[in-house]
C-alpha cells in the first residue's frame, strides 16, 4: 500500500479480491435487505370447536380492530403487537385473551379451544342402532325393533351422575332465592305446582335439612330419593345459576315447548340421546363388550365399568372406567331419569332426534342400578317409572345442547 498526497491507494491483488467479496456478502446479507419491516404479516385464527362459529376481535394499540366469526385468515397486517379476544357465550368456558408479536412477513396460526362447562364432555352428532337385536340374550320386547337413529346436535353431557354434594349446594342456592321450599321431610317446587322434588324424610336419602341449612352424607355418591320433577328442577336451577333460559316450563313441566333439542338451558337427555351417549360408538350389549356369561353377576365384560349385583347402596361416582366418550357409570350405580314419556317398543323406521311418546303416565329410566344383574344394565335396557316416585336406586345426569 502507498500513501501519496493524502490519497489512500490500495494494491488489491488476490487478498484484496477476497476482501471485496466479503464486503459484498456482508452488504447483501444485512437485515435491512433480508427482512423489510414494511412487509405485511398474516394471521390465521382457528377457534375450536369450529361447528359453533365463535366470534373474535383482533386489535392492536394503534387503534386497529377487526372482528370475525369462526376460522379466518387476516392478511396485510403491519408488524407489531396484537391481541385476540373471544366472545363470551353462555354455557361455554372461553379461552383467555392472547397478546403476541407479529414479525415482518410472518405467517402465524392461532388455535384456541372453547371448553364445555367443568364436569361436562362434548359429544359430536352421529347415528347408531337403537334397541336390542332379537338374538341378544335377555332381550325384552319393549327394546324392539332395533332401528337407526341420528342425533343431529352437538351435546354437552355431564361426565358423572349428579352427586349428593352437587344437588345439595344447588338446592340450597335455589331455596335461598325462593325457587323451592324445604322441610325436614320434603323438598318441593315453588316455581310451579309444588311437586315433591326430594324425599328428605326417607332413611335412604343422603341429603338433610334441619330447618336452617342443608347437609349431606356420602357427598360423592349419586343423589337418590328424588323424583323426575326433582331432576328437571335441578336442570332449571342450573340454567338460572348460569344465566341461561329455562329448559322446563315450571308449570307444565314441558321441555322447551316440546322441542328439547333447541333448548338453550340444561335438561335431561332424551332416551335416544342417553343410549347414544352410553354406547359411545359401540353396538354390543355393553359399551365395553358383548354378554359373555349367562350368570350375569359374573359378567367379565362389565366388572371394570359398572356397579351391579351389589347388595346395598350406591357408590362414589367415577370409580370405574369410563366409556370411550369419557362418561362414567352409564352402566349401574343408579338408574337415570330421561326426558321422555315411556312407550311400549319403538317405531321400525329410521329416526332423527326422536322424542318418544307425546304423553304418558310414566317417564323413562336408563342404565340399571347397583342391585341389577348385569343384563339389567345393558345399553339398550329401559324401564318406566311414575315421575313422582322417588327411590334409592334412581338418579340422573344433566345434558345441554351445545350452541
Amino acid at each position: 500500500m502507498l500513501y501519496s498526497l493524502g490519497v489512500f491507494k490500495v494494491r488489491i491483488g488476490k487478498c484484496g479480491a477476497w476482501l471485496s467479496f466479503l464486503i459484498f456478502l456482508l452488504i447483501a446479507c444485512s437485515s435491512d435487505t433480508i427482512t423489510d419491516p414494511t412487509l405485511p404479516a398474516t394471521l390465521r385464527i382457528i377457534p375450536l370447536p369450529d361447528h359453533a362459529q365463535f366470534s373474535w376481535t383482533l386489535s392492536d394499540k394503534q387503534g386497529f380492530a377487526q372482528e370475525g366469526t369462526g376460522e379466518a385468515e387476516v392478511e396485510n397486517l403491519a408488524p407489531g403487537e396484537y391481541t385476540v379476544s373471544w366472545e363470551y357465550r353462555l354455557g361455554w368456558d372461553a379461552p383467555p385473551r392472547r397478546t403476541f408479536f407479529l414479525e415482518s412477513a410472518e405467517s402465524k396460526q392461532l388455535v384456541e379451544k372453547y371448553e364445555p362447562p367443568q364436569g361436562f364432555v362434548e359429544i359430536a352428532p352421529g347415528s347408531f342402532l337403537m334397541g336390542t337385536p332379537e338374538d341378544e340374550p335377555f332381550f325384552w320386547p319393549h327394546e324392539y325393533p332395533q332401528h337407526r337413529v341420528t342425533i343431529s346436535p352437538w351435546l354437552h353431557v355431564q361426565s358423572t351422575e349428579v352427586t349428593n354434594s352437587q344437588y345439595m349446594h344447588l338446592a340450597e342456592w335455589a331455596w335461598t332465592r325462593g325457587y323451592c321450599q324445604a322441610t325436614r321431610f320434603r323438598l318441593s317446587d315453588s316455581m310451579g305446582d309444588g311437586s315433591t322434588l326430594l324425599d328428605l324424610g326417607d332413611s335412604d336419602c343422603e341429603i338433610a335439612f334441619d330447618g336452617e341449612e342443608f347437609s349431606c352424607v356420602n357427598p360423592d355418591h349419586p343423589v337418590k330419593e328424588l323424583t323426575w320433577f326433582g331432576a328437571v328442577s335441578y336442570c332449571n336451577w342450573m340454567s338460572l345459576y348460569l344465566r341461561l333460559p329455562l329448559a322446563y316450563d315450571p308449570v307444565t313441566w314441558e321441555c322447551n315447548e316440546g322441542s328439547p333439542h333447541s333448548s338453550q338451558g340444561f335438561r335431561l337427555p332424551t332416551e335416544a340421546e342417553w343410549e347414544y351417549a352410553c354406547r359411545a360408538g359401540t353396538s354390543s350389549a355393553y359399551c365395553c363388550g358383548p354378554i359373555n356369561d349367562d350368570n350375569c353377576c359374573d359378567e367379565p365384560a362389565l366388572v371394570d365399568y359398572g356397579w351391579f349385583c351389589e347388595e346395598e347402596g350406591s357408590f362414589i361416582v367415577a370409580q370405574k372406567l369410563p366409556n370411550a366418550w369419557q362418561l362414567y357409570d352409564m352402566h349401574g350405580n343408579v338408574s337415570e331419569w330421561c326426558n321422555d314419556w315411556y312407550s311400549e317398543g319403538y317405531p321400525s323406521e329410521d329416526q332423527t332426534d326422536p322424542l318418544g311418546a307425546s304423553t304418558g303416565e310414566k317417564r323413562i329410566q336408563r342404565g340399571g342400578d347397583w342391585g341389577n344383574c348385569a343384563f339389567g344394565c345393558r345399553s339398550a335396557n329401559r324401564g318406566p317409572q311414575h315421575p313422582d316416585t322417588a327411590t334409592k336406586k334412581v338418579g340422573f345426569r344433566v345434558l345441554r345442547t351445545a350452541y
